[in-house]
Protein backbone atom coordinates (compact mmCIF):
# COMPACT_ATOMS: atom_id res chain seq x y z
CA UNK A 1 0.00 0.00 0.00
CA UNK A 2 1.06 3.65 -0.47
CA UNK A 3 0.85 6.62 1.90
CA UNK A 4 -1.66 9.10 0.44
CA UNK A 5 0.38 12.05 1.79
CA UNK A 6 4.06 11.36 1.05
CA UNK A 7 3.59 8.51 -1.42
CA UNK A 8 5.95 6.28 0.56
CA UNK A 9 5.45 2.55 0.19
CA UNK A 10 4.07 0.93 3.32
CA UNK A 11 3.42 -2.72 4.14
CA UNK A 12 -0.15 -3.97 4.06
CA UNK A 13 -1.91 -3.68 7.39
CA UNK A 14 0.10 -0.63 8.58
CA UNK A 15 -1.98 1.99 10.37
CA UNK A 16 0.45 4.93 10.23
CA UNK A 17 3.10 6.04 7.70
CA UNK A 18 6.64 5.51 9.04
CA UNK A 19 7.91 8.43 6.93
CA UNK A 20 5.45 11.26 7.62
CA UNK A 21 3.28 9.82 10.41
CA UNK A 22 0.04 10.21 8.48
CA UNK A 23 -2.81 7.82 9.28
CA UNK A 24 -3.22 5.25 6.58
CA UNK A 25 -6.61 4.23 5.23
CA UNK A 26 -7.90 0.81 6.19
CA UNK A 27 -7.62 -1.65 3.34
CA UNK A 28 -10.67 -3.84 2.60
CA UNK A 29 -8.64 -7.01 2.81
CA UNK A 30 -7.32 -6.00 6.23
CA UNK A 31 -10.77 -5.86 7.78
CA UNK A 32 -11.30 -9.03 9.80
CA UNK A 33 -14.02 -11.25 8.50
CA UNK A 34 -16.51 -11.31 11.36
CA UNK A 35 -19.01 -14.11 10.95
CA UNK A 36 -22.59 -12.87 10.88
CA UNK A 37 -25.14 -14.72 12.99
CA UNK A 38 -27.60 -16.72 11.00
CA UNK A 39 -31.07 -15.21 10.93
CA UNK A 40 -33.70 -17.75 11.73
CA UNK A 41 -37.13 -17.22 10.31
CA UNK A 42 -39.91 -17.18 12.84
CA UNK A 43 -42.28 -20.10 12.47
CA UNK A 44 -45.52 -19.17 10.80
CA UNK A 45 -48.56 -19.48 13.01
CA UNK A 46 -52.06 -19.88 11.72
CA UNK A 47 -54.30 -17.10 12.98
CA UNK A 48 -57.22 -18.58 14.84
CA UNK A 49 -60.46 -16.58 15.19
CA UNK A 50 -61.06 -15.31 18.70
CA UNK A 51 -64.36 -16.47 20.11
CA UNK A 52 -65.81 -15.55 23.45
CA UNK A 53 -67.12 -18.18 25.81
CA UNK A 54 -70.69 -17.00 25.30
CA UNK A 55 -70.46 -17.08 21.50
CA UNK A 56 -68.85 -20.51 21.58
CA UNK A 57 -71.59 -21.84 23.83
CA UNK A 58 -74.27 -20.45 21.54
CA UNK A 59 -72.74 -22.18 18.52
CA UNK A 60 -72.28 -25.45 20.33
CA UNK A 61 -75.69 -25.48 21.99
CA UNK A 62 -78.44 -23.47 20.29
CA UNK A 63 -81.19 -22.49 22.69
CA UNK A 64 -84.83 -21.56 22.28
CA UNK A 65 -85.89 -18.10 23.40
CA UNK A 66 -89.67 -18.16 22.99
CA UNK A 67 -90.40 -17.49 26.68
CA UNK A 68 -87.67 -14.86 26.76
CA UNK A 69 -89.22 -13.03 23.79
CA UNK A 70 -92.68 -13.28 25.35
CA UNK A 71 -91.34 -11.63 28.49
CA UNK A 72 -89.52 -8.74 26.85
CA UNK A 73 -92.02 -8.03 24.07
CA UNK A 74 -95.31 -8.49 25.92
CA UNK A 75 -95.44 -9.64 29.53
CA UNK A 76 -93.12 -7.09 31.14
CA UNK A 77 -94.35 -4.24 28.96
CA UNK A 78 -98.05 -4.87 29.53
CA UNK A 79 -97.62 -5.92 33.17
CA UNK A 80 -95.58 -2.85 34.04
CA UNK A 81 -97.92 -0.39 32.32
CA UNK A 82 -101.14 -1.95 33.63
CA UNK A 83 -99.81 -2.16 37.17
CA UNK A 84 -98.76 1.48 37.08
CA UNK A 85 -102.18 2.50 35.75
CA UNK A 86 -103.91 0.43 38.43
CA UNK A 87 -102.39 2.77 40.99
CA UNK A 88 -105.20 5.22 40.16
CA UNK A 89 -107.68 2.67 41.49
CA UNK A 90 -105.94 2.92 44.85
CA UNK A 91 -105.71 6.70 44.71
CA UNK A 92 -109.42 7.15 43.88
CA UNK A 93 -110.77 4.34 46.04
CA UNK A 94 -112.32 2.42 43.15
CA UNK A 95 -110.22 -0.54 44.25
CA UNK A 96 -112.93 -1.14 46.85
CA UNK A 97 -115.35 -2.03 44.10
CA UNK A 98 -117.80 -0.47 41.68
CA UNK A 99 -120.77 1.17 43.38
CA UNK A 100 -119.08 1.38 46.80
CA UNK A 101 -118.84 4.83 48.36
CA UNK A 102 -115.10 5.05 48.98
CA UNK A 103 -115.38 8.24 51.04
CA UNK A 104 -117.85 6.57 53.38
CA UNK A 105 -115.56 3.57 53.85
CA UNK A 106 -112.56 5.83 54.43
CA UNK A 107 -114.52 7.83 57.01
CA UNK A 108 -114.88 4.64 59.07
CA UNK A 109 -111.37 3.38 58.32
CA UNK A 110 -109.05 6.38 57.80
CA UNK A 111 -105.96 4.15 57.92
CA UNK A 112 -107.29 2.32 54.89
CA UNK A 113 -106.99 5.49 52.80
CA UNK A 114 -103.38 5.92 53.90
CA UNK A 115 -102.61 2.32 53.06
CA UNK A 116 -104.26 2.61 49.65
CA UNK A 117 -102.13 5.65 48.83
CA UNK A 118 -99.08 3.60 49.77
CA UNK A 119 -100.31 0.77 47.52
CA UNK A 120 -100.76 3.19 44.63
CA UNK A 121 -97.19 4.43 44.99
CA UNK A 122 -95.97 0.85 45.22
CA UNK A 123 -97.78 -0.03 41.99
CA UNK A 124 -96.06 2.84 40.19
CA UNK A 125 -92.67 1.69 41.50
CA UNK A 126 -93.46 -1.88 40.46
CA UNK A 127 -94.41 -0.77 36.95
CA UNK A 128 -91.19 1.22 36.56
CA UNK A 129 -89.12 -1.70 37.81
CA UNK A 130 -90.90 -4.06 35.40
CA UNK A 131 -89.93 -1.84 32.45
CA UNK A 132 -86.37 -1.60 33.82
CA UNK A 133 -86.22 -5.40 34.08
CA UNK A 134 -87.45 -5.69 30.52
CA UNK A 135 -84.55 -3.59 29.24
CA UNK A 136 -81.99 -5.46 31.35
CA UNK A 137 -83.18 -8.74 29.84
CA UNK A 138 -83.43 -7.39 26.29
CA UNK A 139 -79.82 -6.13 26.48
CA UNK A 140 -78.65 -9.48 27.91
CA UNK A 141 -77.33 -7.81 31.05
CA UNK A 142 -75.77 -10.06 33.64
CA UNK A 143 -78.31 -9.04 36.31
CA UNK A 144 -81.34 -9.33 34.00
CA UNK A 145 -82.61 -12.68 35.34
CA UNK A 146 -82.00 -11.55 38.95
CA UNK A 147 -84.18 -8.49 38.31
CA UNK A 148 -86.93 -10.76 37.05
CA UNK A 149 -86.73 -12.95 40.17
CA UNK A 150 -86.91 -9.84 42.35
CA UNK A 151 -89.98 -8.70 40.41
CA UNK A 152 -91.81 -11.97 41.10
CA UNK A 153 -90.85 -11.86 44.78
CA UNK A 154 -92.04 -8.25 45.09
CA UNK A 155 -95.36 -9.18 43.49
CA UNK A 156 -95.95 -12.02 45.94
CA UNK A 157 -94.91 -9.98 48.98
CA UNK A 158 -97.13 -7.07 47.95
CA UNK A 159 -100.18 -9.33 47.49
CA UNK A 160 -99.58 -10.83 50.92
CA UNK A 161 -99.07 -7.38 52.45
CA UNK A 162 -102.35 -6.10 51.01
CA UNK A 163 -104.23 -9.06 52.41
CA UNK A 164 -102.72 -8.89 55.90
CA UNK A 165 -102.78 -5.10 56.39
CA UNK A 166 -106.29 -4.70 54.97
CA UNK A 167 -107.56 -7.49 57.23
CA UNK A 168 -105.95 -5.86 60.27
CA UNK A 169 -107.49 -2.47 59.46
CA UNK A 170 -110.97 -3.91 58.87
CA UNK A 171 -110.72 -6.30 61.80
CA UNK A 172 -111.59 -9.41 59.80
CA UNK A 173 -109.84 -11.72 57.36
CA UNK A 174 -110.72 -10.97 53.77
CA UNK A 175 -112.33 -13.83 51.89
CA UNK A 176 -111.14 -15.07 48.55
CA UNK A 177 -107.45 -15.20 49.44
CA UNK A 178 -105.55 -18.41 50.03
CA UNK A 179 -101.99 -17.96 51.21
CA UNK A 180 -101.08 -21.58 50.45
CA UNK A 181 -102.45 -21.45 46.90
CA UNK A 182 -100.75 -18.14 46.12
CA UNK A 183 -97.48 -19.34 47.62
CA UNK A 184 -97.57 -22.51 45.51
CA UNK A 185 -98.28 -20.56 42.32
CA UNK A 186 -95.53 -18.07 43.16
CA UNK A 187 -93.04 -20.85 43.92
CA UNK A 188 -93.89 -22.66 40.68
CA UNK A 189 -93.49 -19.56 38.51
CA UNK A 190 -90.27 -18.52 40.21
CA UNK A 191 -88.80 -22.02 40.04
CA UNK A 192 -89.60 -22.47 36.35
CA UNK A 193 -88.06 -19.12 35.47
CA UNK A 194 -84.92 -19.83 37.48
CA UNK A 195 -84.52 -23.17 35.71
CA UNK A 196 -85.16 -21.54 32.33
CA UNK A 197 -82.60 -18.77 32.75
CA UNK A 198 -80.02 -21.00 34.44
CA UNK A 199 -79.78 -22.97 31.20
CA UNK A 200 -79.25 -19.72 29.31
CA UNK A 201 -76.94 -17.90 31.71
CA UNK A 202 -74.14 -17.98 29.12
CA UNK A 203 -76.16 -15.45 27.09
CA UNK A 204 -76.26 -12.83 29.84
CA UNK A 205 -72.66 -11.66 29.90
CA UNK A 206 -72.96 -7.91 29.22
Amino acid sequence: MQCPKCRAAMPNGAKYCTECGAKLPVQPDSVPNVPQPAIQEAPAYEVQPVMTEAASAVQERPVKLKWFKFLIYFALWSGGILTALYSFAYFTGTVLGIGIDAELVYSYYPLLRVFHIFCGLENIAYGVFAIYTRYRLAQFRRNGPACLYALYIAQFVFALLVQVVTSLILGEWLEGYSFVANFLVFGLILGLNMKYFRKRKHLFVN
